[in-house]
């Protein structure tokens, strides 16, 4: 059975009861025709579950999950171990040429970003 979307909850029944209630797009109908069953996986963090997540989804490439299908992955904030250290904005993740923090789930919501901190370099 090839799986038709993969997404995180904190509250399941919340987010199942949502389906089957009330008027959706035309696009949430078709998923919900489709269901047939829905398996799920408990994790003990928000991180775990974002990073489960992004490997299910390219793993299985679900019809109904538009992020991610563009081989995109969620963005970190690096800083480099340069002589000179940079803030940057990453989607790719080198362990060997900083340190990571992240993944988050948008760019414009990074903690940098709203702190007013400057992404670039720091001299």
């Amino acid at each position: 059975m090839k799986s038709s979307m993969w997404g995180k909850q904190k509250n399941l029944f919340n987010r199942v009861h949502s389906y089957f209630s009330g008027s959706h797009d035309a696009k949430t109908q078709r998923l919900v025709g489709e269901i047939a069953d829905f398996e799920y996986i408990v994790v003990s963090t928000e991180l775990e579950s974002l990073l489960l997540e992004m490997n299910l989804i390219k793993k299985h490439d679900p019809k109904y999950n538009v992020m991610l299908k563009d081989d995109k992955s969620y963005p970190y904030i690096k800083l480099t171990n340069e002589r000179h250290p940079r803030l940057l904005i990453t989607r790719k993740v080198n362990r060997k040429s900083g340190k990571y923090f992240g993944p988050y789930p948008h760019a414009k919501r990074l903690p940098a970003k709203q702190n007013g901190c400057s992404i670039g370099s720091i001299r």
